[in-house]
C-alpha cells in the first residue's frame, strides 16, 4: 500500500507479501499430493523384472508429474505478481496563475486585457509518499521511503484577454529527489530513487463566468487545463498520458478579505502500486485572505483529492489533504512575495510529512484610468 507515511496497516489493504506466500503454500501442497501419488502407485505394480521396469516408468512419470506441479504452482504466482507503475506525481503543491492568486487555488477574477504575471515558487517536502507492504508468512510489515525529500520549482506565466480570459501555462522542474528504490514485491532495494526530474506541463485557462452582488463581490469562474507527460514517469513525477482538469471556483470579496471555494475534477490514465491506484479524482479546496496592513496579507488555504472509484470507501491512498498557510508581502514595481508552510492532514499519497513554500509574482499594471500619466499600480489616486 502506498502512503504519504507509514502507518498501520489498514484491513482492505491488499498484502503484496502475502500474494506470494500464498503461491508458495499452493505448490508445496501440489508437490506433497504428487509424492503420494507416486508412493501408492509402486505397490500396485507387477512383481519380478517388470515390476523394476514399471517401476523405473513410475519414477520418471513421477518426475514429470512433479515438474508438472512446480510449473503449474509457480503460474498463479507469476499471475499474481502486483503492478508497480511509477507515472503519476506525488507532487500536489501546483502553484495557481494570475496576478492575485491564493496559493494552490486560483482567483476567480481575470487580469485586464493583455495584463501579464510572471511568478517563480519552490516549495520542499518530507515524505510526500511511503510504500507500506506485508510480507511472507510472518505478515511483517516493510516500509520504504520512496520519495524521501522533494525540492520542485514552477515557473508560470499568465496573459489576461479581453477581460473575461486569462491563458496560462506552468512548467515545474524537481531540482532535488531523494529517496529509496524498490523491487516488484515491494522490499527496498540498494539502488536509490534520485535526481532532478521535468515534471508534466500545464496549460490553463480561466473564464470569468458571471460577476454578481454588490459592487461584485462574488465571481464565478471555470478554470479547464490539460497536462502534457513531459515529466519523468519512473520517479513519480508525471503521469503516462495527457490528462484534463475542470474546476469551478467561487470567489467573494469584502474590503480587506476575501475567501475562495473550487471543486471540480482530474480525469487521466489510472496507475496502480501494490494496492493504491491512482486515476480520476475529484478535486476540491476552500481558502481566505485577509489584509492585516496595505502590503501585508495573511493567506490559509486547505485542498485536496478523493479518489472517484472508491469516493465513498474511505481509502487514504487516494484521498491526500493538505492544509497550508502564509503571508504575503506586496513590494515595489509590482512584485509580491510569497512565504509559506503547511502539512498533510490525511496522509494519502503526495501529502507530506510537512511542506515548506515560496513564491515571487510579477504583474505589471500599465493601465492608466485617470490618464495622468502615473500607471494605477504605482498611482495613489488611480480614478
Amino acid at each position: 500500500m502506498g502512503r504519504g507515511a507509514p502507518g498501520p496497516a489498514r484491513p482492505w489493504t491488499l498484502p503484496a507479501g502475502a500474494v506470494y506466500s500464498r503461491a508458495e503454500s499452493l505448490m508445496t501442497k501440489r508437490r506433497r499430493a504428487t509424492h503420494r501419488l507416486g508412493v501408492l502407485g509402486v505397490p500396485l505394480l507387477p512383481r519380478g523384472p517388470a515390476r523394476g521396469r514399471m517401476a523405473e516408468k513410475a519414477v520418471l512419470l513421477t518426475g514429470l508429474l512433479c515438474a508438472g506441479a512446480v510449473i503449474a504452482g509457480a503460474a498463479p504466482a507469476a499471475a499474481q505478481v502486483p503492478k508497480s507503475e511509477r507515472s503519476y506525481s506525488v507532487q500536489h503543491w501546483q502553484p495557481a496563475l494570475g496576478p492575485n492568486p491564493f496559493l494552490t487555488i486560483e482567483s476567480a477574477q481575470v487580469p485586464a486585457h493583455l495584463g501579464m504575471s510572471l511568478t517563480l515558487s519552490g516549495n520542499y517536502q518530507r515524505n510526500p509518499f511511503t510504500l507500506t507492504t506485508i510480507q511472507g508468512i510472518s505478515r511483517v510489515e516493510e516500509s520504504v521511503d520512496v520519495v524521501r525529500d522533494q525540492v520542485t520549482t514552477d515557473l508560470g506565466f499568465a496573459i489576461g484577454l479581453d477581460g473575461r480570459l486569462q491563458l496560462g501555462a506552468v512548467l515545474p522542474f524537481n531540482v532535488y529527489q531523494k529517496g529509496d528504490d524498490f523491487s516488484p514485491t515491494g522490499m527496498a532495494l540498494d539502488t536509490p530513487l534520485e535526481g532532478a526530474s521535468l515534471g508534466d506541463l500545464r496549460l490553463e485557462a480561466k473564464y470569468q463566468a458571471v460577476s454578481f452582488g454588490d459592487n461584485d463581490a462574488y465571481a464565478l469562474a471555470l478554470v479547464p487545463s490539460i497536462t502534457l507527460p513531459t515529466g519523468d514517469d519512473d520517479k513519480f513525477a508525471g503521469d503516462k498520458n495527457v490528462t484534463g482538469r475542470l474546476r469551478a471556483v467561487l470567489e467573494m470579496r469584502r474590503d480587506r478579505f476575501r475567501a475562495a471555494a473550487v471543486l471540480g475534477g482530474l480525469f487521466r490514465q489510472p496507475s496502480t502500486t501494490f494496492a493504491a491506484t491512482v486515476g480520476q479524482q475529484l478535486m476540491y479546496g476552500a481558502a481566505v485572505d485577509g489584509k492585516i496592513h496595505r502590503d501585508v496579507s495573511l493567506i490559509a488555504e486547505v485542498f485536496g483529492r478523493s479518489g472517484l472509484s472508491d469516493l465513498f470507501e474511505g481509502y487514504v491512498d487516494a484521498n491526500p489533504v493538505e492544509a497550508d498557510a502564509a503571508m504575503r508581502v506586496t513590494l515595489p514595481r509590482t512584485v509580491t512575495l510569497t512565504v509559506g508552510g503547511g502539512l498533510g492532514v490525511v496522509r494519502g499519497i503526495g501529502a507530506p510529512r510537512f511542506r515548506g513554500f515560496f513564491a515571487v509574482g510579477w504583474a505589471p499594471n500599465f493601465a492608466d484610468e485617470d490618464a495622468d500619466g502615473v500607471s494605477d499600480s504605482e498611482d495613489r489616486c488611480p480614478t
